[in-house]
């Protein structure tokens, strides 16, 4: 929002030193990740706070939801919650928490969450579907959806007719997210085009059993010089590795938490050019169909996703036009650049 004639500063666990973002003040602190300890980055973000007075106060973690309660009561300034996740439904498949008590807890989040948005009033919403959860006529909420900003396409190479068969996946590594569906899928294809590459973010968040099982299965199954992880890099980097992909792949399961979802990489995949074969989801599906920049699979169907991405490796000029439609519709409606004029307008209202 700097760069719109607002002072921000953006407090932060980041090291911020390439982050691309002139304008900004960056207050960063140091996260305790242990989650016994958790409760210490209240104490930290807390002083970043103290260091000046703001006139608005915008966050979007869960985890310090009360801390900004505290925030809106000590100083009598607006706060915006930006729930850009369905948070009820993340406790449902958090790989740390004993499966017996994932329901309590996402019972627990609800009602949290629900007392604590309606004390702060003011909210962010990124699907449609969290209307229903936050429908009181109290709430002052915008949807304002999380869309990469065009500056993405400033690195685009122009070389997709050149490139080797490459398919890429930028998502987490998450079951949920489809990483070991990925993984079968691969083996597929791979047995049908054997020169094709894949390729994932090295991005686990610190589920060392996952990536055991897939590292494990990538090598049980001779994938080693077929499936390779990339260095995580922050958003504004990502260009770097669609440049090297002729196909992008999003196979999210079909369980409540990715339904519901409106998923980044999807058109982080547009500003790349590439065409998507995505799992067939109500988001995912709206969008894909609308923009005609690739394929639908049933995420039950490993075959469907197979038969989808040989077809863009035996069609390359076809697969090359769905990536254009793919830019052409991000320009158009899925931009950054689109969405934060309704983002401006609420802090406007707030601020005066």
């Amino acid at each position: 929002m700097a760069g719109y004639g607002y002072k921000v500063d953006l407090v932060c666990p980041w090291n911020c030193h390439d982050a691309n973002t002139p304008g900004t003040n960056f207050l960063t602190f140091k996260r305790a990740n242990r989650r016994l300890t958790r409760f210490l980055n209240y104490f930290r973000i807390g002083k970043c706070l103290h260091k000046k007075p703001y006139d608005l106060y915008h966050f979007h973690d869960i985890d310090i939801l009360p801390l900004f309660c505290l925030v809106k009561f000590l100083a009598k300034k607006p706060v915006i919650y930006d729930v850009h996740e369905n948070y009820p439904e993340q406790m449902l498949v958090k790989f740390w928490v004993p499966r017996y008590l994932r329901p309590i807890l996402s019972f627990l989040v609800k009602h949290a969450q629900r007392v604590c948005a309606y004390y702060i009033r003011n909210l962010i919403i990124v699907v449609p579907l969290q209307e229903a959860e936050f429908k009181a006529s109290r709430y002052k909420k915008v949807m304002v959806r999380n869309f990469p900003s065009t500056d993405l396409l400033k690195g685009k190479q122009n070389d997709y007719e050149s490139r080797p068969d490459t398919i890429i996946f930028t998502g987490k590594q998450n079951i949920n997210n489809g990483s070991l569906l990925l993984l079968e899928i691969a083996e597929k294809v791979l047995k049908k085009h054997p020169r094709v590459q894949f390729l994932a973010i090295d991005f686990f968040a610190g589920n060392d059993a996952l990536k055991k099982d897939m590292l494990d299965y990538i090598k049980d199954h001779s994938l080693q010089k077929k499936f390779a992880f990339l260095p995580f890099r922050r958003a504004h980097e990502i260009m770097k590795y669609l440049n090297k992909a002729t196909i992008a792949i999003s196979p999210n399961l079909k369980v409540p938490q990715q339904i519901m979802g409106i998923h980044t990489k999807l058109f982080e995949y547009m500003t790349g050019g590439l065409p998507i074969v995505a799992s067939k989801l109500p988001h995912q599906a709206e969008v894909i169909s609308k923009a005609n920049c690739g394929f639908l699979a049933d995420p039950d169907s490993i075959d469907e996703f197979v038969d989808r991405i040989c077809f863009l490796i035996s069609n390359r000029s076809e697969a090359k036009q769905m990536g254009e439609n793919g830019v052409r519709a991000f320009l158009e409606h899925y931009s950054w650049e689109i969405e934060v004029t309704k983002l401006r307008k609420m802090y406007d209202v707030l601020l005066n």
